[in-house]
């Protein structure tokens, strides 16, 4: 007999997996897979349900992490795949659902209490009780996700994309001088080459030419180091750059969303470094939309510290599949 629901956030590294009770707020039983050790994504999903005592689930809801293409996803830093008729095949009893993870960590947004997440500038962020809302969600890690939510008369529906993947239009002239750099090791400079562990190194690479230094490879995490410790000018103008071009790509997307009820930043960067994003150009950089300042200076920034908002997602997803 099927019973409760299975969610997970599946990265390239790591599965996670919990519980989901229809009629409990929240998940239980959270365990941490290494994806290495199982030949396929349902070879953990396995593994995860036997140690937990369920012999098949009622429903499935997995956030992933890449593109979902005709029903099913390839993990870029991994050897697994996972397709929808792959999961329904296996558990034949359950209803099922891929989401990309940024995807999920939207509809965790209408779950969050006031404690999983801070506001970033004045505006203060306001969803709990509301029946009707429109967010958006980025984050920079190893690229940069981008994901929108919608909640209609309490219902979510998540807009999913790759707006990591839209061209990085500079607003100063040292950006100019960046990108100038940039189109030279990259047919193309998408926003992710900026927004991302690796676009800090990028940008990091480019502030040293535009200062006239030598070439010094450096990775992120030294890069960040340098600039808190104040002991490399290019990596603190690095840092600077890379929070005012996180503002503003966090900007375009409220506008291009029409996301008036508030902008979220997630992943592990911004996470690491809560202060200096509040203390940065973030939200100078937001609210720097020519004529259109004064609509975006009233929509609130907040900076999601829930732990897991992918699993909360697939949770919020997984109650209205079996609903």
């Amino acid at each position: 007999m099927a019973e409760g629901l299975l969610v997970g956030d599946l990265g390239g590294t790591n599965a996670r997996f919990a519980l989901v009770d229809p009629e409990v707020p929240g998940f239980t039983n959270v365990r941490t897979l290494t994806a290495a050790d199982f030949e396929t994504p349902i070879d953990a999903m396995a593994a995860y349900l036997d140690g937990v005592g369920v012999a098949e689930p009622a429903g499935i809801v997995m956030a992933v992490a890449g593109p979902i293409v005709d029903g099913g996803v390839r993990f870029s830093n991994s050897h697994w795949e996972l397709g929808s008729a792959s999961l329904r095949k296996a558990f034949p009893a359950a209803g099922v659902r891929l989401m990309n993870d940024f995807e999920a960590i939207a509809c965790s947004l209408p779950l969050l209490s006031p404690d999983d997440y801070e506001t970033i500038g004045p505006v203060k962020c306001h969803l709990a009780g509301r029946e009707n809302f429109t967010v958006g969600v980025l984050g920079p890690g190893t690229g940069l996700g981008v994901a929108g939510l919608a909640v209609r008369e309490g219902k979510s529906w998540p807009l999913p994309g790759e707006g990591g993947h839209v061209g990085f239009a500079p607003e100063s002239a040292v950006q100019i001088e960046v990108l100038r750099f940039l189109r030279q090791r990259f047919e193309r400079v998408s926003i992710e080459r900026l927004l991302s562990g690796p676009g800090v190194e990028n940008v990091y690479d480019a502030m040293r030419h535009v200062n006239g230094l030598a070439p010094a490879p450096l990775g992120a995490a030294d890069i960040f180091a340098g600039a808190l410790e104040n002991r490399d000018e290019s990596a603190s103008e690095t840092v600077q750059m890379f929070y005012e071009v996180l503002g503003q790509a966090a900007g375009d997307l409220a506008m291009s969303l029409g996301a008036v009820d508030g902008i979220f930043v997630a992943g592990g960067i911004v996470k690491r470094y809560p202060e200096l994003l509040k203390s940065s150009s973030f939200r100078s950089g937001f609210e720097n939309k020519g004529r259109h300042r004064s609509l975006v200076e009233r929509i609130p920034t907040s900076l999601l510290t829930h732990e897991q908002p992918g699993l909360l997602g697939a949770c919020n997803m997984a109650r209205q599949l079996a609903g």
